[in-house]
């Protein structure tokens, strides 16, 4: 039996369960910095692009 076959998936898995715990802290202290920063707008799309930049890396992993 190749074990290999198996842990592939289950790594990828663990990878994604990551990337997503990362986007969630990522998120949680961009709000938190925005709350303290709320007059910089712009910054606000540019992050909207990178979390969407990153869901997009996590799907592909």
């Amino acid at each position: 039996m190749n074990l290999s076959i198996i842990k592939k998936p289950f790594r990828k898995g663990i990878l994604r369960i990551e990337c997503f715990l990362i986007l969630l802290t990522e998120n949680y202290t961009f709000m938190e910095n925005n709350i303290r920063h709320f007059l910089y707008q712009d910054s606000h799309i540019h992050h909207e692009f990178y979390i969407i930049g990153k869901l997009i890396y996590c799907y592909f992993l």
